[in-house]
């Protein structure tokens, strides 16, 4: 069950792997690779995920060693057993500029 109350962030993402631009098997654009990020000091690693526009907004930007900064939220994976499993961030899009979300 998804979380109601989950908020975007604006991140800025560094990508560490080759994006993958697989398709999904219905034809959505699908990217995905692993990143890396600064949160409360430190660093951490996770495997990063857009589907459909936001795959398609934020393509052009997403190239191996640089850092982007982006809109996601922050996932969980459920484990085998039923546990909560790992995170992994879903992008919603490029973040906009502050007039732009007053409109």
């Amino acid at each position: 069950m998804e979380d109601k109350s989950a908020k975007g962030y604006n991140i800025d993402v560094t990508v560490k792997t080759a994006v993958d631009a697989t398709p999904t098997v219905t034809g959505t654009p699908k990217l995905k690779f692993r990143g890396t990020f600064e949160r409360g000091g430190k660093t951490f690693e996770r495997t990063v995920i857009a589907m459909g526009k936001a795959a398609d907004a934020v393509a052009a930007v997403l190239k191996t060693g640089e850092t982007a900064k982006l809109r996601i939220l922050f996932s969980k994976t459920e484990g085998q057993d039923g546990k909560p499993g790992g995170e992994y961030l879903t992008i919603l899009g490029l973040p906009l500029a502050p007039k732009e979300k007053a409109a």
